[in-house]
């Protein structure tokens, strides 16, 4: 029988296939790897038999299918990537028929791109980039970014909290930052933002804290009530990878933290929480390619975004938050984003505890 895929045969296929990676050691012993070739971070990973919390593409436990990746700059393998926004600019050459096949392309310069990986004081690691992406739909010509990301340990938000004191030795915590910065090169009139995405592993319900009632829209087929619940203040959203779906929430009705509890193997459940910086004073340039900004002022200022894929990608879901823009309505040429992923295991109550200290919702389940 072979071995469980995990963490191990994960870096082993990476080196036979040529994929340079660094390692950054996380609190509670769990360990974060990052790689050159897509410019992505992978785990945490517990031990060396770990699958890892973010969700990896089955293709990675088979090296022919991983060396087919590589050659074919494949970008769908799963991790926490950064993509540049909006969409509709950068990856759809046909907004017209933006659901026919042959109007989607990813430029390669983004994914896998072309990152230098570094290793500086403290273990942190750093990639970066000089990206040059043709313009699609909003403007024309072609945009210059400098792109860096620097990942570095997270400490326990909850450190000093007295409550936490409670639940503190019987939950595990591991967790890691991430800096990334946006410069624009080139100026003109094209915006042009960060995009973080979290893949993460099916079957588990995404939390996001809502003000004022929130306001959201589809990118694609409406999603249902099967799988999107608004209650108490709160959306529940269910990524099954299972039915595609994608919704994005504007920025002045979210808060900047947005949560994600799944069920282990173990009986254990275990909270990510997605910390950013939320500015509704920035202008979020991302828009449905179905819903033209031209037309309606409505179709951009989503700083939040759930992806379920329908399972022809692999069967995963993603949580997506956008950075603050440079263009041409500001008046800066470059940006400074921080994103937290910090992530609890434990009991069902223990959890439930954590998940209403950091996103003031006792709400973990679909019921």
């Amino acid at each position: 029988m072979s071995p469980k895929f995990g963490y191990s045969i994960f870096k082993r296929h990476l080196e036979q296939a040529g994929v340079n990676f660094a390692e950054l050691s996380l609190a509670g012993s769990a360990t974060l790897l990052v790689t050159e070739h897509w410019g992505k971070a992978f785990g945490p990973f517990d031990d060396e038999s770990d699958p890892g919390t973010l969700w990896i593409s089955d293709r990675a436990a088979d090296l022919g299918d991983l060396n087919v990746m590589v050659e074919e700059s494949g970008w769908c393998i799963g991790g926490d990537r950064l993509w540049l926004a909006p969409e509709v600019q950068f990856n759809i050459v046909d907004r017209d028929g933006w659901d026919q096949e042959g109007a989607y392309v990813l430029p390669g310069s983004i994914d896998p791109g072309y990152y230098r990986l570094s290793v500086g004081e403290g273990g942190c690691i750093t990639l970066e980039q000089t990206i040059g992406a043709k313009l699609y739909n909003l403007a024309s010509g072609k945009k210059r970014v400098n792109l860096r990301r620097r990942f570095y340990t997270s400490r326990d938000p909850l450190s000093h909290r007295a409550t936490y004191r409670e639940v503190s030795d019987k939950v595990r915590y591991t967790g890691y930052s991430e800096e990334v910065t946006v410069e624009d090169l080139s100026g003109g009139e094209a915006a042009v933002e960060a995009w973080n995405l979290l893949q993460v592993r099916p079957g588990g319900l995404a939390v996001l804290p809502l003000i004022g009632g929130g306001e959201y829209q589809d990118y694609y087929e409406p999603v249902d009530s099967e799988h999107l619940k608004i209650t108490n203040g709160t959306a529940l959203l269910k990524l099954t990878g299972k039915r595609k779906y994608k919704v994005g929430w504007k920025s002045a009705g979210v808060c900047g933290r947005i949560g994600y509890y799944r069920l282990l193997e173990s009986g254990e459940l275990r909270l990510i929480v997605r910390h950013f910086f939320n500015n509704p004073s920035s202008v979020y340039v991302d828009e449905p390619a179905r819903k033209r900004s031209s037309t309606t002022s409505d179709a951009i200022g989503d700083s939040v975004q759930f992806y379920n894929d329908g399972g022809s990608l692999g069967g995963f879901g993603e949580i997506e938050v956008h950075g603050q823009s440079v263009g041409p309505h500001r008046a800066r040429r470059s940006v400074v984003d921080y994103l937290e992923f910090w992530q609890y295991t434990g009991s069902a109550d223990h959890i439930r505890r954590i998940g209403e200290m950091l996103l003031g919702t006792s709400a973990c389940s679909w019921e």
